[in-house]
C-alpha cells in the first residue's frame, strides 16, 4: 500500500504488486480520499488502518482505511497553516505542526476521538 497527497483532489491509495525478483512490478489505484482543501501532507498509523491527511484549508483529517476501497473520515482537527504531521515511535501520539500555533501533540490511541 502507498498513500500520496494529490493536491486539491485529496489523497490516493495505491496497491503495489511485487515481481518474482522482489521488485515492484505494477501499481493500481485502490481509492481516492476526498477532503476539502489542498492536501499536501500525509502520515499513516503504525497499524496502517488510519491515514492522517493534512489539508491547508480545513485541518487534520483522520481517515479510516481499514476498508481501503471505502475510506471514511472519522475525525477532523480544524486548523489553518498546517505544516507537518508525524506519528510517534510508540504509535500512541501524533505530532502536528500548525505554523504560527506551534506544535500540537495528540493522543491517537483512539483515532476517532483524538
Amino acid at each position: 500500500m502507498f498513500v500520496t497527497a494529490i493536491g486539491m483532489k485529496g489523497a490516493a491509495i495505491f496497491k503495489f504488486n511485487r515481481n518474482s525478483s522482489g521488485g515492484f512490478e505494477e501499481s493500481s489505484l485502490v481509492s481516492l480520499i476526498s477532503v476539502f482543501g489542498n492536501t499536501n501532507i500525509i502520515s499513516v498509523s503504525c497499524d496502517k488502518k488510519i491515514v492522517f491527511v493534512v489539508a491547508r484549508e480545513n485541518g487534520l483529517n483522520f481517515v479510516d482505511i481499514s476498508n481501503m476501497s471505502n475510506p471514511k473520515i472519522i475525525a477532523l482537527i480544524p486548523s489553518s497553516g498546517n505544516e507537518d504531521v508525524v506519528v510517534s515511535k510508540d504509535c500512541n501520539y501524533l505530532y502536528f505542526a500548525e505554523g504560527y500555533r506551534g506544535l500540537t501533540i495528540l493522543n491517537i490511541t483512539n483515532p476517532a476521538k483524538p
